[in-house]
Formats: C-alpha cells, sequence, structure tokens
C-alpha cells in the first residue's frame, strides 16, 4: 500500500512537530533543574517578598501612626482656637461650637459652667491663635494630652484697645469609638 505524497507531507509535519515539542519539553526540564550562579531564584524572590511585606507592613504602621496624629492635632488645634476666642456679644458661643468635641462628662460639666455664666455689659473679645503644640499619645490607654501655646489677643472697651498675651492651654484627650474628644481643658 504506497501513500500518497499528500500524506506523506502530513505524516512528516507531524513528526517535525512532535520533535520540536519534545525539544521544547527537554529544554524546559533542564533550564528548571539546573542552579543559577546567584542561588534559586525562587527562594529569591520569596525573601524579597517577605523583605517588602515587612517594609510595606512598616510603612504601612508609620502611616497610621502619622494619620493618628494629625488627627489629635487637628481636634486640638481646632478646639484649643474656639475654646479660646470668645466675645460677650456672641453669648459664649466660642464653648458651645466646641461642647461636640467634648466628651459627654466634659460637656456636661461645662454646658452647667455656661448656664451660670452672664456676659458683661463692657465690650470683650479674645481672639486665640495656636502657636504650637506638644502632643502625648498612649494608644493602649486611648488618651492624650496636648499642651497647646498660644497667642490671645484681647480687647476691652474698644476693639482699638487690644493687648497681646501668650497664654499655654493644657488639653487632655480620651478616644471614645476611635475619635478623639477633648476630656479636661486648663489655661496656665
Amino acid at each position: 500500500m504506497e501513500l500518497s505524497k499528500r500524506v506523506k507531507k502530513i505524516l512528516v509535519f507531524i513528526l517535525m512537530l512532535l520533535i520540536v515539542l519534545l525539544l521544547i519539553l527537554y529544554l524546559v526540564r533542564i533550564w528548571s533543574s539546573v542552579p543559577s550562579p546567584l542561588g534559586s531564584p525562587v527562594v529569591e524572590q520569596q525573601e524579597d517578598q517577605v523583605e517588602e511585606s515587612v517594609i510595606d507592613k512598616e510603612a504601612v504602621s508609620e502611616q497610621q501612626e502619622a494619620a493618628k496624629e494629625v488627627n489629635v492635632r487637628t481636634v486640638v488645634k481646632t478646639f484649643a482656637e474656639r475654646f479660646g476666642s470668645y466675645s460677650n456679644e456672641a453669648n459664649f458661643a466660642n464653648i458651645t461650637d466646641v461642647l461636640p468635641m467634648m466628651t459627654e462628662a466634659y460637656a456636661t460639666q461645662t454646658q452647667s459652667a455656661i448656664d451660670s455664666w452672664t456676659a458683661s455689659d463692657v465690650y470683650y473679645a479674645v481672639t486665640t491663635r495656636v502657636l504650637t503644640m506638644e502632643i502625648t499619645i498612649d494608644e493602649e490607654a486611648g488618651t492624650a494630652q496636648a499642651i497647646v501655646s498660644t497667642q490671645r489677643e484681647e480687647a476691652r472697651g474698644d476693639v482699638q484697645n487690644i493687648s497681646v498675651s501668650y497664654q499655654e492651654l493644657v488639653l487632655d484627650l480620651t478616644r471614645v469609638s476611635g475619635s478623639w474628644f477633648v476630656d479636661n481643658a486648663t489655661w496656665r
């Protein structure tokens, strides 16, 4: 039985294809079993991944710490400037504005104090600006303390009669449900 030319060509093509596939498999097997001159690339890759993972975790941890401090700094700055600014014409609005930034107990205590105060008839206003702040955070206890240096401009009797003074405000903060609240404020 004689094969046609066409069938012979197909058989030769299939045979050549099989030889090429076998050669490729052989080369892949050899290359995977030969150690690289620098050691096993798979191990190096895993070590690199472990190192990158440790570095990534450290970077994330540093970013989280920075974010926590930024959060506390924002609360401290906002609270200090509003709490320390006052006008007898505003009926203690500076204090009522920061009540939501206080713990429930401190807000209740402060509201009781506001209810007992009476504003003077003589014009009096204070504008407070935060200059610097030192913050200590105790993550485990969920507390922080801020010592805030402020510049205070006081106007007595007249808007033009201004005096400038510098005063520190000490703020004790407590973390409640992931947010920071002022638990005490003391001028010194």
